[in-house]
């Protein structure tokens, strides 16, 4: 009796199970953290732990929470690119384009970590900045015929440079004390007179965040961007590190192996075809050369190609040369590379025989590049 297909091939008719597998993912440290960082705004707002104007604190800690999470579900579906650019091979030898590539996911976390420091500092200076203009609007004087103006109006109005003048928040029942100022900047062109407070006591700073309106916040939108900000970079900083960590671990690559032998770049063998003329260069000599490059994994025991040789490169500009066309009798290559001031320029190289037959002779020649290492490398012991 046949094997039916499902006892063929068991693993294609098992059952996937997606929640355990997204699940499977916050075992590593990074991931558990960033979750625990989204939700740090509702945390915040809960138990007290910054300051917040009152009349945005609950769209605040919304935001941050919701664009946090959001941009973790965002990382959690490129894990497979973020994965194949961080180890694109288990061999651990890399192209130089997949080094640079490798190199920048990997600062990734760091520069995410250093914009969410960065929009902290930010939202802190935005914050007592905002606490002193609100301050500024809502704070009033008393005037000589015992009426109260706004303490900003009256700054406006006093000449020269003047510092404590007495002014108060009204707060439910309490009126609390701060004092105002004005001061000339002369070194601004042209000068400018910069009004500033000075709380005299905590409870004033409290009034200003429980009693200013959401519409009169000053630089209200710029503190809900650096808020919100500063908590997603966070979050996907440690979410980031918790993928590099599953896609290691899905790859089966131990710490110990990475140790022991890091991510390299594969070695680069440059070679000239010697029987090819350059007949004509629209640029200098050192332009009417033609240059071939095998990019190699070179251990004790074992040489590997890894890429190469591939179309040729201009020896002035180190530029890949793109073949004008590939039918009998071709014989020009172009490059095209960047000017001085930036601009995209070209230069012809002519041949003295078909660009065909360039290519199949350069094919020839790595090959003996490439027996003469093989044979270099074969009585060295292999590597454990």
């Amino acid at each position: 009796m046949p094997e039916s297909p499902k006892s063929k091939d068991p693993d294609r008719n098992a059952p996937r199970r997606p929640i355990r597998e997204f699940l499977r993912m916050f075992r590593s440290y990074g991931t558990a953290i960033g979750a625990i960082v989204a939700a740090t705004p509702v945390v915040t707002k809960i138990f007290d732990l910054v300051p917040y104007f009152e009349s945005h604190g609950k769209t605040l800690s919304f935001l941050g929470t919701f664009a946090a999470t959001l941009g973790a579900a965002i990382l959690f579906s490129l894990r497979h690119r973020i994965g194949a650019h961080l180890f694109p091979s288990t061999d651990r030898v890399l192209l130089p384009e997949q080094m640079r590539v490798r190199a920048r996911y990997t600062i990734v976390p760091f520069l995410l970590g250093i914009l969410a420091v960065g929009c902290f500092t930010a939202w802190q200076a935005l914050m007592e900045e905002s606490v002193e203009q609100a301050a500024l609007d809502f704070a009033t004087v008393s005037t000589d015929d015992g009426k109260e103006r706004r303490l900003r109006a009256h700054l406006d109005e006093l000449a020269g440079d003047v510092t404590d003048v007495p002014a108060k928040l009204r707060f439910g029942d309490q009126s609390l004390a701060i004092t105002g100022a004005i001061r000339t900047v002369v070194e601004a062109n042209p000068p400018m007179r910069i009004e500033s407070v000075r709380f005299l006591g905590q409870d004033a700073v409290r009034a200003v965040l429980a009693s200013t309106p959401a519409p009169e916040i000053p630089l209200r939108w710029w503190i809900v961007l650096s808020y919100v900000v500063m908590f997603v970079a966070a979050t996907m900083t440690f979410v980031w590190l918790g993928l590099m960590e599953f896609a290691q671990e899905r790859l089966g690559l131990a710490d110990k192996d990475l140790m022991a032998s890091p991510f390299r770049e594969a070695q680069c063998l440059e070679f000239t075809l010697d029987r090819v003329n350059v007949v004509g260069s629209s640029e200098s000599d050192a332009a009417r050369e033609l240059v071939f490059k095998l990019h190699l994994s070179v251990e004790p025991g074992r040489v590997r190609l890894l890429q190469g040789p591939g179309r040729p490169l201009c020896a002035a500009h180190d530029r890949r040369l793109e073949p004008v066309g590939l039918a009998p009798g071709e014989r020009r290559w172009l490059c095209r590379f960047s000017d001085e001031k930036g601009k995209t320029q070209d230069h012809v190289i002519q041949l003295d025989r078909d660009n065909r037959d360039i290519l199949r002779e350069a094919v020839q020649q790595a090959r003996i590049h490439l027996d003469e290492l093989r044979r270099l490398h074969a009585d060295q012991p292999e590597p454990g």
